[in-house]
């Protein structure tokens, strides 16, 4: 998918990540990623790198995650990435459980926590750091820029191209591309083995809901280590040819949405209602009047929300609508930048009344659910299927089912392989018949949306 995507753009030199530098944001071309990636592969290569190697990332969002990620997966090799928030010890059983040989972390900081525990690491031949200017102790810590360098001295432009397009082609679909460690509420992380199969029908299936296109941008703040960002702000933006920005953090993301002007955007249930908090509180510190045309224009949203609800909005509802619109809600759709198309919320349970509001505002959230073992979407509400308390329908290559105990059941191509070393916690997930066992309660009502209710058991939820 790398290489036709990268083809198809390139001619272009379409931007396909902007990145904060010096204070504004800048574009990285389709052909100058094509280029990096390719030296990185051959330079990883030239370490030893081989098909079904794991290899570690602890960084934050950055482009050199993403090009980490892509030069893994053409070689063939495994990438096993975590939150950088993890410690010492947190790595020290993650990577000794996989056995990876190189760790790709993206500072100092990160490079200090695995220094600490690489005597432990027995498979660890190298650690690569992002960050050009981080001090490297001995000559098996490498910076990530020589690593790139070594994969440019090595071949002339052809053959490094010819040799990197073999590879990849090597790689088939059932090969696994990523271990993602998720944990319950006891015992130590398991690793969720998803394949190229699984990810790439996950981004098929998404896409026939939100429909990208080449014009569409991202904002991505959430961790790509996380399988729902890693989806839903970074395979798909690509699949498809849109641009993604890479937010500051999750403190500067409200200027950044009015920097970027996304189309759309991946959050968690936290920052919608952070959003709604906000805008009240500062409703709440306005002038008397101003409060009064806000409230009045909630009552009038509700209205509107209800009427979209039952499929039908009256002429006088919809002339309040335009004007309430007009006077209040476009000057908060304006925070965002004033183009998003829509917000997808996954990760946990979007509260209905913040929904709504949103829904008032004339803002779309798509809510979605799924696992980490599912890579990660199962279901997603439609554009014209937004029923608020559900999480939407199946993705088109998906099947749900209702256990008679009420567990949601799916079965389908974006379902993990299993549990890395542990086949007995991959048989008592997946069934013989291929349905894996969710842990959730739940129900599909008469509009065919799945609505969840309880929790059966802790299992190892995106």
């Amino acid at each position: 998918m790398f290489i036709q995507i990268t083809d198809k753009y390139a001619v272009e030199e379409r931007p396909i990540y902007l990145r904060k530098v010096s204070g504004s944001y800048t574009g990285v071309a389709y052909s100058e990623l094509r280029t990096n990636v390719e030296c990185l592969a051959m330079g990883l290569a030239e370490l030893g790198v081989e098909a079904g190697d794991r290899i570690g990332i602890v960084a934050e969002n950055r482009l050199e995650w993403v090009m980490s990620d892509m030069a893994i997966a053409a070689l063939g090799a495994v990438d096993v990435p975590v939150f950088p928030t993890l410690t010492p010890f947190q790595l020290q059983y993650i990577y000794t459980n996989c056995n990876a040989s190189i760790v790709i972390v993206s500072n100092a900081f990160q490079l200090s926590k695995l220094l600490k525990i690489r005597e432990e690491l027995d498979a660890l031949e190298y650690i690569v750091v992002m960050q050009d200017d981080a001090k490297l102790p001995d000559e098996k810590v490498l910076s990530f820029s020589d690593v790139i360098e070594r994969g440019r001295r090595k071949f002339d432009d052809a053959e490094r191209t010819k040799r990197f397009v073999e590879s990849a082609n090597k790689v088939r679909e059932d090969d696994l591309l990523t271990i993602i460690y998720t944990s319950g509420t006891t015992g130590n992380p398991k690793g969720v083995m998803l394949t190229h199969k699984n990810l790439l029908s996950n981004v098929v299936a998404a896409n026939d809901v939100v429909n990208l296109s080449d014009k569409d941008v991202f904002l991505s703040y959430l961790p790509m280590c996380h399988a729902y960002e890693r989806i839903g702000g970074y395979y798909i933006a690509f699949a498809y040819g849109a641009t993604t920005a890479f937010a500051e953090s999750i403190d500067t993301v409200r200027t950044n949405l009015q920097e970027i002007k996304p189309t759309i955007m991946t959050s968690v249930p936290r920052l919608f209602e952070r959003i709604k908090n906000g805008v009240v509180a500062k409703v709440e510190k306005d002038p008397p009047a101003k409060q009064k045309i806000f409230k009045w224009a909630l009552s009038v949203g509700k209205k509107y929300v209800e009427g979209q609800m039952k499929g039908s909005i009256g002429l006088f509802t919809r002339t309040q609508y335009a004007l309430a619109d007009k006077l209040v809600f476009s000057k908060v759709r304006a925070l965002t930048g004033g183009r998003l198309r829509y917000f997808v919320s996954g990760g946990g349970a979007l509260p209905s009344d913040v929904n709504e509001f949103f829904r008032m505002l004339g803002m779309v959230i798509l809510e979605g659910y799924g696992l980490t073992e599912t890579s990660p979407v199962l279901t997603i509400k439609r554009p014209d299927n937004n029923e608020i308390g559900t999480v939407g329908t199946p993705l088109f290559n998906v099947e749900i089912k209702i256990a008679n105990d009420g567990e949601i059941l799916a079965r389908g191509p974006n379902i993990m392989r299993g549990y890395w070393k542990d086949p007995q916690a991959t048989a008592e997930t997946i069934d013989e018949q291929g349905w894996l066992h969710t842990g959730d309660i739940g129900f599909v009502n008469e509009r065919g949306n799945l609505k969840i209710t309880d929790r059966k058991k802790n299992i190892f939820v995106s």
